[in-house]
């Protein structure tokens, strides 16, 4: 395919912009720190800054800077504050700081568990050196239980801010409806509705936090919520409108807060009319709502506010209002930039679906299996179930390896902005084997194509395949997936015990349809034409169900039913190693399998399991052992010919630990020889050696 097309770099006007939407950005996250950390919750508790320190994943120093500014500002009481939320950042950039492929740090990028119980931590530490500064009674007792259950409860809810795609700029001046909830698949719903609920918890604090807070008589909570009421009604509609300006000003007046939602729902049903009859309106029915519930008082605490709220946000009205020829024109780009990737995405959707077809195949051969080797399990109802859990099994894999991945959509958006790519939109799909797609506008001064992966590498924490490139007009569109970080070399051996016999063991190498490697040793219990038969039996059943992603729970309670349900009574054991080809990482299954062992350098690590072999029982007795892998380890699978512990072979320890030969088969070989040097059996012996390749 062509390279990728470049893509117009970014003007010296375009990135002043953009670093001043990230300064304001800061500025923001410095401020909203400073209230939430002097917001008072109950008994002497602050506990909101600290759960919105735990929430964020960009801004967290400045957000740190203004929650300890925050809790200073409140005298020696708040340091305790300012101190437990310092603690927390410094907690949450220890846990995070794991470096990716380009050796950059990803801080701040936990799992949300992991930032409640962060959280948790803070909270806790408030919440002791409270109770042994003021002793234990009733009042700091209290205290401590709000600060350590309050956090993680406001972690949660302030995630729906940050952790659904749904970025600070589209907020601000992205799609008009990207909050609507017409024509939205339910999960989207659900993600709409709790980014709202996180939206207006946080303004209801920063509402709080303003409560005592007047200038001249004027409440700040009241000119906070003129102003987010008549921005929300001009960007999302009335309803929004209504449903920001009682929230925001509830903290202070339940009754009153009626009153700016009421302004909110009538000036967001007339700006599109005009922004003076809104902004007029509104105050008319915030006036005669509040002089009609609380009389003059109403009037006089509530009208003044509105009425500089008006002043403050005409402004940025008028920025919302209009728009001019060139951004239609690049809003009209950007929607064909949205189509074009939208098209391809489904496209991508219909083909990945690979893993549930093809296992329908695997399926059928198992039906053709049940018959010839198990007629005994005709029509029973228990293996019919099996199949719909495997069927099911996949059909999940490949519901999450082709849905969108909004969190990580949201991420890249937000970095391919930071190389200059103005108006692109990309997707992300899938968890593990992600792909993207993307587009954007060509038209004059090109972005290297080089930036454009670097970026979407970064902020993925991937290395991207070779990308397909495709124009139309001045769009450009990339499509592209992720790169394998490891391949390998591998090289078995086998001998009979017996020199008349044929081996009961079998071996299968295979790598999957999606990007594992799998090594197989099945050994038959006993030996001749019954252990062959069984171990070549278990070894293409577990190839055909792995190489589609079937490697449930479900793969080996089938294979134990078929073999138990066999013509002759036969058992073998199931040595399973897969390899992540993709992200790395590697899983050994075992079920009565002797040892294997890893060598990395001049270490040996030995993974076993105490399992019984498949056909012997009625339940399946097997274990998985997930192990760190590293380009340049050896892997080593072995039948109990070999070793059936390394404390009975010595030999193999000694062996394994010395420097390898560069030949894989002249390895395996070596093996087999000092094994029948110092084994004194006539068991099949087979073995399998690995090495681990980057890329």
């Amino acid at each position: 395919m062509e390279k990728i097309c470049e893509i117009e770099r970014k003007t010296n006007a375009s990135q002043t912009t953009r670093e001043g939407r990230m300064l304001t950005r800061d500025i923001l996250l410095f401020t909203v720190g400073f209230l939430l950390t002097r917001c008072h919750l109950v008994f002497g508790a602050h506990p909101i800054g600290l759960a919105f320190l735990a929430a964020l994943p960009v801004g967290v120093w400045s957000a740190l800077l203004g929650a300890a500014i925050g809790g200073i500002s409140m005298g020696i009481s708040g340091i305790i504050f300012a101190a437990s939320a310092t603690i927390t950042v410094f907690l949450r950039a220890a846990v995070s700081a794991d470096k990716t492929d380009g050796g950059r740090r990803e801080l701040f990028s936990e799992t949300l568990i992991l930032r409640m119980s962060i959280s948790t931590l803070g909270g806790f530490i408030a919440g002791v050196y409270e109770v042994v500064l003021s002793g234990l009674s009733e009042t700091s007792l209290a205290f401590g239980v709000c600060m350590i259950v309050a956090p993680p409860i406001f972690t949660f809810i302030f995630s729906g801010l940050f952790d659904l795609g749904i970025s600070y700029e589209t907020v601000i001046s992205g799609d008009r409806d990207i909050l609507s909830l017409r024509g939205r698949e339910r999960r989207e719903r659900y993600e709409i509705i709790f980014f709202v609920i996180s939206a207006l918890a946080l303004l209801f604090f920063i509402g709080l936090s303003l409560r005592d807070v007047a200038v001249f008589g004027i409440s700040l909570t009241y000119i906070f919520s003129g102003i987010l009421t008549l921005l929300c009604a001009k960007r999302f509609g009335a309803i929004y409108g209504l449903a920001v300006g009682f929230v925001s000003a509830l903290p202070m007046s339940g009754v009153l807060a009626v009153a700016f939602a009421l302004a909110g729902l009538c000036s967001g049903g007339l700006f599109g009319i005009g922004t003076g009859y809104a902004l007029i309106i509104g105050g008319v029915a915030l006036a005669a709502f509040s002089g009609y519930t609380e009389g003059l008082s109403g009037l006089v605490a509530t009208l003044p506010e509105y009425l500089i709220s008006t002043v403050i946000s005409l402004p940025l009205l008028r920025l919302v209002d209009g728009k001019s020829e060139e951004e239609t024109q690049k809003e009209a780009e950007f929607e064909s930039a949205e189509d074009m990737v939208g098209t391809m995405a489904l496209v991508y959707q219909k083909e990945y679906s690979g893993a549930t077809d093809s296992l329908a195949d695997t399926i059928n051969t198992l039906a053709e299996t049940i018959e010839k080797h198990s007629p005994s399990l005709e029509g029973d109802a228990e293996v019919y179930r099996l199949f719909a859990a495997m069927i099911d099994s996949a059909r999940k894999r490949d519901m999450e390896e082709y849905s969108i991945n909004n969190s990580l959509t949201g991420t890249l958006t937000d970095a391919i902005g930071q190389v200059g790519f103005e108006g692109g939109v990309i997707r992300a799909f899938g968890r593990r084997n992600t792909h993207f797609f993307l587009a954007g506008v060509d038209s004059g001064r090109k972005i290297t194509s080089f930036e454009v992966r670097k970026s979407i590498e970064d902020a993925a924490g991937v290395k991207l395949a070779a990308p397909e490139c495709y124009r139309r007009g001045r769009l450009a569109l990339m499509d592209c997936g992720i790169r394998r970080k490891l391949s390998v070399s591998v090289a078995t051996a086998t001998l009979a015990g017996d020199e008349n016999e044929i081996s009961g063991d079998s071996i299968s190498c295979f790598e999957t349809d999606d990007d594992y490697f799998c090594a197989l040793l099945c050994d038959g219990m006993g030996s001749g034409e019954v252990a062959k038969e069984t171990s070549e039996f278990a070894a293409d059943y577990i190839k055909k169900a792995t190489r589609h992603s079937g490697e449930g729970d479900s793969m080996m309670l089938m294979l134990n039913r078929l073999i138990k349900a066999g013509k002759e009574e036969c058992s073998s054991t199931v040595d399973l190693f897969r390899l992540d080809l993709l992200r790395g990482g590697g899983e050994f299954i075992k079920s009565g399998a002797p040892p294997s062992f890893v060598k990395r350098d001049s270490s040996i690590f030995r993974i076993r399991s105490h399992t019984a072999p498949i056909g012997l029982m009625s339940a399946v007795d097997s274990e998985r052992t997930r192990v760190e892998i590293k380009p340049d380890d050896y892997i080593f699978l072995m039948s109990d010919g070999v070793s059936d512990e390394s404390e009975d072979a010595p030999w193999l320890l000694l062996l394994l630990g010395e420097d390898a030969p560069r030949s894989l088969d002249e390895y395996a070989r070596k093996i087999l020889t000092e094994a029948r040097k110092n084994r004194e059996t006539k068991d099949d012996m087979s073995v399998i050696v690995i090495r681990v390749n980057g890329i």
